[in-house]
């Protein structure tokens, strides 16, 4: 599914230690930066395979980039 927008770099499902039955959700690891904005517009669509919407947020880690990247296009604009 995230593959539509990058190189998916890791997953990770989370499951109960108990039974073993998957939480219903997971981390997904991009291989590059840069694909992370595309990926957020996945927030709230209902993929082909499941009948609800997917939530998809940022970590922290690419929010610093985002707001790097904004700050980086602000400065371009002054020059």
């Amino acid at each position: 599914f995230f593959g539509e927008m990058g190189k998916v770099k890791n997953i990770i499902m989370l499951r109960d230690k108990n039974t073993g039955a998957h939480k219903g959700f997971a981390y997904v690891e991009m291989a590059d930066l840069d694909s992370i904005p595309n990926c957020l517009l996945f927030n709230n669509v209902v993929p082909d395979f499941q009948k609800f919407p997917i939530l998809v947020k940022a970590s922290e880690a690419e929010k610093n980039f985002l707001a790097k990247q904004e700050k980086d296009k602000e400065k371009d604009k002054e020059l």
